[in-house]
C-alpha cells in the first residue's frame, strides 16, 4: 500500500521573511571583513566588532530551519516521515550545493590558471572540497545543515512521547552545555588558517583530542569525516532541542501573548549578548560562544515571530525572505568580483575607511545577489538546480 504524506503549509510570517534578509546581510558583512583581512585592506576595531554582532546569522537560519521542522512533527507526528523530510532536504540542499560547489570551483580554477603553482594546490583537500563545502569558505553551512537533519528523529520520539515543558528545557541546557565544552576544549570545528589558498589546514574537528590521543590518525580521512559530522550533529542538537521548546504548546501560548514591549525586551537582551560576545572578540571577558549564538538567534526568532502580527503582507519582504538562500549561496562570488575590480579600477576608494568599505562591499553585493535571485527563481528549471526551488 502507497503512503499517502500530507504536506502542512503555513501562512509565511512575514517577520521572519524581514529577519532572514537581516541575516543574508550580516553573512555578507562577516565575509566582506574577511575578504578585506585576505586583501591585505586594512580593519580596525569597529569593523570587529560589527562583524563580530554579525555572526547571528548562521545560528538564527539554524533555528528558523529546525522551528519550520518542528512544527511540523507537532502538527502530525504520526505522519511525520523521517526518510520524506530527508528526502526534501536532498532536494532543497545538497543539489544546490554540488551545483555551487562546482560553480565556486570553475571560479578558483580561472585564478588557480593566473598562479605558476595554483593548479598544484586547487585539488590539495578533496575531501574538503566535494563533502564539508571547501569550494568556498561560506558553503559549509549547506552540508552542516543537511547533517544537523539527521536529528529530527529526536524531536519526533520527544513529541511523539509527549515530553513535559521542563525536561525538554534540560535537556535544551543541558546540549548548550556540551556544545561549550567542545569548543572551549579546542574540539569544535575548524576552519584553520588561511582557508582560501590552503584549505588543506581547515575544515576539521576535534584536533585536540586527536593530538593528544590519536596523533597518527590525523591523516585518515574517513576519520575526519566522522568527527566533523559528530561535532556538526553537537552543534545543532541546541537548535533542534530549542525548536522542540518553542514549538510545545505551553510556549507557544505564551508567545502568542507576546507584543510590541517583548520585542524590546527581547532585543535588549540580544543587545546585552552582542556587547558580552564583543567583549569576548576584544579578549577583555570570557564570553559563552554557544550562549550568544544560540541566545541571539533565540531572540530574533521570537521578535520575528511576534511582529508578523503587526507588519502587514509585503512583496518586498517575502521576495527578500525567499532569496535569502540564494543571497547566501552566491553572495562570496560577487563580493570577491567587487573588491578585485574596485582593488584595479579605484585603489584609493578601499582605503577612505575600513567601516565605509566594508559597509559599501557588503551593501553592494547584497543588493546585486538579491536581484540575481529574484531572476533566477523566475526560472523553473535554474532554481531548482541552484537554489533548490
Amino acid at each position: 500500500m502507497n503512503k499517502t504524506i500530507k504536506i502542512i503549509t503555513k501562512p509565511r510570517l512575514i517577520g521572519i521573511e524581514l529577519c532572514r534578509g537581516l541575516a543574508a546581510y550580516a553573512v555578507v558583512v562577516i565575509h566582506a571583513s574577511a575578504l578585506m583581512g585576505y586583501s591585505d585592506i586594512s580593519t580596525d576595531s569597529l569593523t570587529v566588532a560589527i562583524t563580530a554582532i554579525s555572526r547571528f546569522a548562521v545560528p538564527f537560519f539554524l533555528t528558523v530551519s529546525f522551528y519550520f521542522m518542528t512544527s511540523k512533527i507537532y502538527a502530525n507526528v504520526n505522519n511525520f516521515y523521517t526518510s520524506f523530510n530527508l528526502k526534501s532536504k536532498w532536494q532543497r540542499l545538497l543539489i544546490p550545493y554540488l551545483c555551487w560547489s562546482g560553480i565556486y570551483l570553475c571560479f578558483r580554477l580561472i585564478k588557480a590558471l593566473s598562479k605558476p603553482d595554483g593548479l598544484a594546490t586547487l585539488f590539495q583537500d578533496p575531501v574538503a572540497i566535494f563533502f564539508l563545502g571547501g569550494a568556498s569558505i561560506h558553503l559549509y553551512f549547506v552540508p552542516l545543515l543537511f547533517i544537523g537533519s539527521f536529528l529530527i528523529t529526536i524531536p519526533k520520539y520527544l513529541i511523539g512521547r509527549k515530553v513535559n515543558i521542563k525536561t525538554l528545557v534540560f535537556l535544551f541546557v543541558s546540549s548548550m552545555i556540551v556544545y561549550e565544552l567542545m569548543i572551549v576544549s579546542g574540539n569544535g570545528f575548524q576552519f584553520g588558517s588561511n582557508c582560501l589558498d590552503n584549505p588543506s589546514s581547515c575544515y576539521v574537528s576535534f584536533q585536540a583530542l586527536l593530538e593528544s590521543a590519536l596523533p597518527n590518525a590525523k591523516a585518515n580521512q574517513i576519520l575526519r569525516l566522522v568527527l566533523v559530522a559528530f561535532s556538526w550533529l553537537i552543534q545543532c542538537f541546541p537548535y533542534v532541542l530549542l525548536a522542540v521548546c518553542l514549538n510545545h504548546s505551553v510556549i507557544q501560548k505564551k508567545i502568542n501573548l507576546f507584543n510590541k514591549n517583548h520585542v524590546v525586551y527581547f532585543l535588549l537582551f540580544s543587545i546585552f549578548l552582542s556587547i558580552g560576545w564583543i567583549f569576548d572578540t576584544w579578549n577583555l571577558i570570557y564570553f559563552p560562544r554557544s550562549l550568544y549564538e544560540v541566545g541571539t538567534a533565540l531572540c530574533l526568532l521570537i521578535i520575528s515571530i511576534t511582529l508578523s502580527k503587526s507588519i502587514k503582507e509585503n512583496r518586498i519582504i517575502e521576495n527578500l525572505g525567499s532569496c535569502s538562500f540564494g543571497i547566501y549561496l552566491m553572495h562570496y562570488l560577487i563580493l570577491v568580483i567587487y573588491t578585485t575590480v574596485m582593488d584595479k579600477l579605484a585603489p584609493e576608494f578601499l582605503k577612505i575607511s575600513s567601516t565605509f568599505t566594508m559597509v559599501t562591499l557588503a551593501t553592494l553585493t547584497f543588493s546585486t545577489s538579491w536581484i540575481i535571485t529574484s531572476l533566477i527563481l523566475r526560472q523553473k528549471l535554474v532554481s531548482k538546480l541552484l537554489l533548490g526551488n
